[in-house]
């Protein structure tokens, strides 16, 4: 198996495990009191297997096509996931492309960080996708000054 394939079974597991995860919990139990899916050890296992994936990857010594493919799949999977309950670590899996976008060319990043800044502005963006931002973009991380006074 190709170890693009390998990142695309593990996406594909996470969404469903998340969704037995989901169907088992049912309407929250007693009260509203049942499991909540988003809270499940599933949620954080997939975002460690991404990085742990992420590592082995590039130990292996991927051609340039390959991690430039690897760092589209992980950025691209949130797209069209919105309302998806797997949304969250989708997003939150995006900064293990960290270790691979100083391997794509600055061509590259310019090309990706234009679709990533549309995709992904500056006010849905969490810490995480900041310092992807930051990367793509060449430019430091911003600052977050309190209330933007300053």
């Amino acid at each position: 198996m190709d170890r693009l394939d390998q990142l695309n079974v593990l996406y594909d597991h996470y969404h469903t495990e998340l969704a037995k995860v989901k169907k088992a919990a049912g309407h929250g139990g007693f009260m509203g009191l049942g499991m909540d899916p988003r809270k499940h050890p599933c949620n954080q296992e997939f975002y460690e297997a991404v990085e742990a994936w992420v590592r082995q990857f590039l130990s292996q010594s991927p051609t340039h096509d390959a991690i430039f493919a690897a760092t589209e799949y992980i950025l691209h999977a949130p797209v069209g996931q919105e309302q998806e309950l797997t949304y969250g670590y989708l997003f939150a899996a995006q900064v293990h492309c960290c270790l691979l976008i100083p391997y794509l060319t600055a061509e590259e990043r310019q090309e990706i960080w234009a679709w990533y800044d549309s995709t992904f502005p500056e006010q849905v963006r969490l810490p995480a996708q900041q310092k992807v931002a930051a990367l793509l973009s060449g430019q430091g991380p911003k600052k977050h000054r309190l209330f933007r006074l300053f």
